[in-house]
Order: C-alpha cells, then sequence, then structure tokens
C-alpha cells in the first residue's frame, strides 16, 4: 500500500514550497535595496546643489574605478554647473577629463569637441588670471595636456595632419612637454615621411628629457 509515502511527499512540497517562498522574498528584497541603491546612484550623479569642483572630483574617483559612463555624467553636470567663481584649471579639467572618458568609451568624435573646448578656454580666460603667475601655469600647462590628448586621439583615428598639429600646440603651450615633441617625431617619421623635421623632434625631447 503505498499511502505512508504520501505524508513524506507532503512534507517534500511543504519544503519546496518553504524554499521557494523564501527566494522569492529575497528576490523581492534584493530588487528593492537594488533600486534604492541606482536611485541613490542617480540622485548623486544628478545632485544640482553640488558644484563644479565636487562634481569633478566625483567624476575623477569613478573614473579611477573604471565606472566611466558615471565619470561622464558628473563631468558634464561639473561643466553645467560652472559659474564666475570657479577657478580656470577646474573648468579645464573637467573638459579634458570628460574628453578622456569619452575616448575611453570610444567616443572620439565627442574627446575631439571636449579637448577643443579646453583649449579654447584656455585661449578666451587666460588673460583674465592677472597676477598669479603660478596659476597662469597651472591653467596653461592643463591646455597642453588636452592638446596632448587631442593630438593622441587624432593620430589614433588616422587624421596625422592633425595629429601633428595638437603635439606642436601641446609644446607651444608647454615647452617643457617632452612626450608631445616625442609624439610628433613619431607622426612625423612614420606616417608623414618628414624625416629631418622628425629627427629633429626627437632631438628636442632628448634634450627636454636630459635638462630635467
Amino acid at each position: 500500500n503505498p499511502q505512508p509515502l504520501q505524508p513524506r511527499l507532503c512534507c517534500i512540497m511543504h519544503v519546496t514550497f518553504s524554499i521557494r517562498f523564501i527566494l522569492f522574498v529575497l528576490w523581492v528584497a534584493c530588487i528593492c535595496f537594488g533600486a534604492d541603491d541606482l536611485r541613490s546612484d542617480d540622485a548623486t550623479t544628478n545632485n544640482p546643489t553640488l558644484n563644479s569642483t565636487e562634481h569633478l572630483k566625483l567624476g575623477d574617483e569613478a573614473f579611477v574605478r573604471n565606472d566611466v559612463e558615471s565619470a561622464i555624467k558628473y563631468y558634464e553636470q561639473g561643466i553645467r554647473a560652472l559659474a564666475q567663481d570657479i577657478p580656470l584649471t577646474t573648468a579645464l579639467e573637467l573638459y579634458t577629463n570628460l574628453g578622456s572618458a569619452k575616448s575611453h568609451s570610444g567616443d572620439d568624435e565627442s574627446a575631439i569637441g571636449a579637448y577643443r573646448r579646453a583649449i579654447l578656454l584656455h585661449t578666451e580666460a587666460i588673460e583674465s588670471i592677472a597676477g598669479d603667475d603660478d596659476a597662469k601655469r597651472d591653467a596653461t600647462n592643463l591646455a597642453a595636456q588636452a592638446a596632448y590628448y587631442l593630438g593622441m586621439v587624432h593620430q589614433n583615428s588616422g587624421d596625422m595632419e592633425k595629429s601633428a598639429d595638437a603635439y606642436s600646440l601641446a609644446n607651444t603651450l608647454d615647452p617643457l612637454h617632452w612626450a608631445s615633441v616625442a609624439n610628433l617625431g613619431a607622426v612625423l617619421h612614420d606616417n608623414m615621411n618628414q624625416f629631418a623635421d622628425a629627427l629633429a623632434a626627437y632631438n628636442k625631447a632628448y634634450e627636454i628629457l636630459t635638462q630635467k
């Protein structure tokens, strides 16, 4: 008579139901807490009370942990929050770092636009820094770095003339930026067959390095 087995089957059914119920409760909890986390993250990246400097810091932190999407949001929010009392260096860092994040995500067109905006902003605003040589130098060095990164993006995309122009600009802005001169030499030698100019660039990069 198979009926003595029935209670065991019932127990198995109850156990199975209990496990399923527990899993369901855990699943709902994960969704709820996960949604709260997502809402929290979204609230942070869209917090209008943060100033540009705070957005820059959060963007840099996100970029370091390879959260490029959040980094882009922070940088863009920081740019929208720019005000007259924000240092020029902060604005330049926002545009330059946005360019790097865009390039990292594969959006070279947007990266080029961000780097160019940093360079243009430097040209427009550098003279507004009066009587502070250190701040001027820091801002100009940031613009030089933006030009250097611009050259790299153009080089990677195959536009060698624009790449060479960007590297030259970087070295004009920062005469000690040896990497821009070295990369210029590589572009002139490997892609433009301008061997004499390439040699001059390599020699200049070596001189900068040995001066340091």
